[in-house]
């Protein structure tokens, strides 16, 4: 999945375009706690949004560091 298609799908959920790039990232979120998309795709759409101006919270960024060690085990 990619922004443009994260973008589609908020659009269908929501009614509406998203106001701001966090809108996006916290779509993504729930869609990854979710089980609706990969780790693998919420990583490149957290990496692709954060690029584009959108912030975790700090508690978010612990979170997603503990999510990478994992994976390198």
């Amino acid at each position: 999945m990619n922004v443009h298609s994260l973008k589609q799908t908020y659009l269908q959920y929501k009614e509406h375009h998203p106001l701001e790039m966090n809108d996006l990232l916290d779509f993504a979120k729930n869609h990854y706690l979710s089980g609706e998309i990969t780790l693998k795709d919420y990583q490149a759409l957290l990496k692709e949004l954060e690029n584009s101006g959108a912030s975790l919270p700090n508690e978010l960024h612990l979170s997603t560091y503990r999510m990478k060690k994992l994976q390198s085990k």
